[in-house]
């Protein structure tokens, strides 16, 4: 299973915060599962599926 986002994390994901700006703990959950590469991404797919 992948990593478990709150809703704070799910809410920096989603207005493109950079990087630099997340706390350290989910830095780590992003570089644990290979997703710092897709942070671009976030944004505009997850918004796909929560408007679902």
């Amino acid at each position: 299973m992948g990593p478990h986002f709150s809703e704070e994390e799910t809410k920096m994901l989603l207005s493109g915060f950079p990087i630099e700006k997340f706390p350290p703990e989910t830095v780590e959950k992003l570089r644990k599962n290979d997703l710092i590469e897709l942070l671009d991404y976030f944004p505009r797919n997850l918004r796909v599926f929560l408007l679902n």
